[in-house]
C-alpha cells in the first residue's frame, strides 16, 4: 500500500494537545482489529476514555438506518453533507477507518513537535486519501489540522 506519505500537522492548546496524546496513544500503541465487529467496538470502547466515546453517536438499529440511508439516497449533496454531519460517527464506523480492514491509508506515528503542535504521519495508497475519520477525531481532542505535507 505504501506509494505515498503524508504528515499531517495539528495544533492545539494544553488541553487539546493533552486529548491528542490520549487518543493517538492508544491507536498507534495497540493492534489494530483485522476487521470491525461488535466484539472489536466493546473493546475500543473500553479502551478510550470515556470523554471520547461520548462524542460517538449512538448506533442505529437496523430499520432507523436504512430510513436514513433512503432518505439519504434522494437528498441534494448540500443535504447529504448536512445529513452526514448531523448524524456524527458511530464507533464502528470510526473504528473501520482505523481498523487493518481499511486498505486505503494507515496511520503509522503520532508525535509531539512542540507544546502545540503535533504530526500524524500516514501512508496511503493514493495521493488522496479519505480524512473525515481523522480529522473528526483531531476535532473531538479541541485541535486542528493546519497542514498536510507529502
Amino acid at each position: 500500500m505504501v506509494d505515498f506519505q503524508f504528515d499531517l500537522r495539528v495544533e492545539a492548546d494544553s488541553q487539546g494537545m493533552g486529548r491528542l496524546v490520549e487518543i493517538f496513544g492508544i491507536i498507534v500503541s495497540r493492534d489494530l482489529p483485522l476487521e470491525v465487529t461488535k466484539a472489536a467496538e466493546e473493546e475500543w470502547r473500553a479502551l478510550l476514555p470515556q470523554w471520547f466515546v461520548d462524542r460517538f453517536a449512538p448506533d442505529l438499529t437496523e430499520s432507523a438506518a436504512r430510513s436514513w440511508g433512503r432518505r439519504w439516497r434522494w437528498a441534494s449533496l448540500a443535504k447529504r453533507r448536512s445529513m452526514e454531519a448531523e448524524a456524527g460517527w458511530e464507533i464502528g464506523e470510526w473504528l473501520y477507518w482505523f481498523s487493518r480492514q481499511n486498505d486505503m491509508w494507515r496511520l503509522l506515528s503520532f508525535r509531539k513537535e512542540s507544546s502545540n503542535v503535533a504530526i500524524l504521519q500516514i501512508e496511503s495508497a493514493d495521493s488522496y486519501f479519505p480524512s473525515k475519520a481523522l480529522e473528526w477525531t483531531v476535532q473531538q481532542c479541541d485541535a486542528v489540522v493546519v497542514d498536510l505535507d507529502d
